[in-house]
């Protein structure tokens, strides 16, 4: 075993903790509570997703020691959000309540899960293959004098983009639908708003991090993202307030230090302190005596909120392919087109080929035109390739991660914010369609590309004021 590599013992690892979750499922599912209605199939699996999503990155933390690795992040969250059905249930039938998954769906928990380890066999499979070694990782120096051209940029460009972004909503509709002549069945201010978010967050850093101490940027590197983060979930995102604080984090790890377990564990206790909060203002007052019904409360409400992508997969598994018939990639093709906007050939691509979403509305609930229903990762696979496509969706998620990450050893700024902007996108492509997934990534790389394209001429700018400065010196 001494001669073997990291990897090598990892794999053998799970190998054997998977024959290992698997006699422990054979022995718990023979002594499950026969009152709960979840078939034993689903709840076998659900334990195999768990162990296998959680267990091997805690693994592969242990060795390298970076806590943002796509090996590491990615399926921990993953296996978390797919699981989350099963163990929904499980609360709403120890706690008394009403089932709020229908009869029909919940027959096809055991296929949602058997798909969704699927998707984590084919995730870890893309991650193997780029995987990095952290020994070649190393944090990009954001000190330099000519580093200010591209955080004055960004931050003047990130504000900007937020305006627009927030305005889209209402004041700046009518800019956008001029420019885009209707044409777009998403307003591109709100792409840019999600590129806006990752280029604010490290560029105000790094900013502070050249101003400020060492202390003062300590205590910003946690209370900033903690303030983006709390006002996506004023406004309601509170999925999107998870996703942009774990992202901006990414870009705290690769660029001033590596996050040290002191800082994880401080992080920790300040979200569980939000998170005690929330449970007290829920309850309209502060009365201690209100917590532990409180808390069992909203772990419920915690576990509706997180299997959302899961139960919407089971239900298009549900719906059978006589609903919604097998679309062989087509809504990844229609994705893909859409980035051509719709007044440049005079249509709406959307309507033309019509993302999984909108196929999902049509079937479920053709009446309601009022209410959005997002979507799946692994919902959109399976009314493309059925329940086996799981696999080949998470392996290009799980490659593309892997090949991002890999870049970061070039020390490339760029590759760093590119990195976090992609988890960014794919964390929330779990509950989302591949036209939100492409477009935002797509607008994302343009932004970050515009602002290295000014960075270097402004580096080229100082550079020849530096040679003419010389050149008067010496005459």
């Amino acid at each position: 075993m001494k001669h073997l590599s990291s990897n090598t013992k990892l794999l053998i690892f799970v190998i054997t903790l998977s024959i290992v979750a698997g006699l422990g499922v054979v022995m718990l599912t023979n002594n499950l509570n026969q009152n709960i209605e979840a078939s034993n199939l689903a709840y076998a699996l659900m334990v195999v997703l768990l162990f296998l999503g959680i267990i091997p990155p805690i693994w592969r933390y242990w060795h390298r020691k970076d806590l943002f690795e796509p090996l590491v992040i990615y399926p921990v969250i993953y296996s978390v959000v797919f699981s989350a059905p099963v163990l929904y249930e499980v609360y709403q039938q120890f706690s008394g309540k009403a089932l709020s998954i229908p009869l029909l769906q919940r027959e096809h928990l055991g296929e949602m899960e058997f798909m969704a380890l699927l998707g984590l066999i084919g995730l870890y499979a893309g991650l193997f293959r780029f995987r990095s070694k952290v020994s070649a990782l190393r944090m990009v120096p954001l000190g330099s004098p000519d580093r200010l051209i591209i955080l004055r940029v960004a931050m003047g460009l990130a504000l900007l983009l937020q305006l627009l972004g927030i305005a889209n909503y209402g004041a700046s509709n009518w800019f956008f639908g001029i420019y885009g002549q209707g044409q777009f069945e998403y307003g591109v201010a709100y792409y840019l708003l999600l590129a806006s978010q990752l280029l604010a967050y490290p560029a105000y850093l790094s900013y502070l991090c050249i101003r400020l101490s060492q202390r003062c940027y300590d205590i910003w590197m946690f209370l900033f993202p903690l303030i983006f983060a709390g006002l996506f979930f004023w406004q309601g995102g509170r999925g999107q307030a998870l996703y942009f604080l774990l992202s901006s984090l990414v870009v705290v790890n690769y660029t001033r230090r590596r996050l040290k377990f002191q800082n994880i564990i401080l992080l920790i206790i300040v979200v569980i302190t939000l998170f005690v909060g929330s449970i007290l203002s829920r309850q309209r007052t502060f009365d201690l005596s209100l917590l532990p019904n409180s808390f069992w409360d909203t772990i419920g409400i915690l576990l509706g909120e997180i299997s959302w992508a899961g139960n919407l997969t089971t239900a298009v598994i549900a719906l059978g392919r006589e609903v919604i018939p097998l679309q062989y990639g087509i809504t990844y093709i229609g994705s893909i087109v859409n980035l051509i906007p719709g007044f440049v050939f005079g249509t709406n691509w959307a309507r033309l080929i019509p993302p999984p979403s909108l196929l999902f509305h049509r079937a479920y609930a053709p009446s309601v035109t009022d209410q959005g229903f997002g979507f799946s990762i692994l919902a959109e696979a399976y009314i493309n390739w059925g329940i086996f496509g799981a696999f080949p969706v998470m392996f290009v998620i799980g490659s593309l991660l892997g090949y991002v990450h890999k870049r970061i050893a070039t020390g490339s700024y760029s590759a760093i914010v590119m990195y976090a902007i992609i988890v960014y996108q794919s964390l929330w492509y779990l509950r989302s369609d591949s036209l939100a997934f492409i477009k935002s990534v797509f607008y994302s790389a343009i932004v970050l590309i515009f602002v290295e394209f000014v960075h270097r001429l402004g580096t080229r700018h100082i550079m020849v004021g530096k040679r003419h400065s010389n050149l008067l010196a010496k005459a």
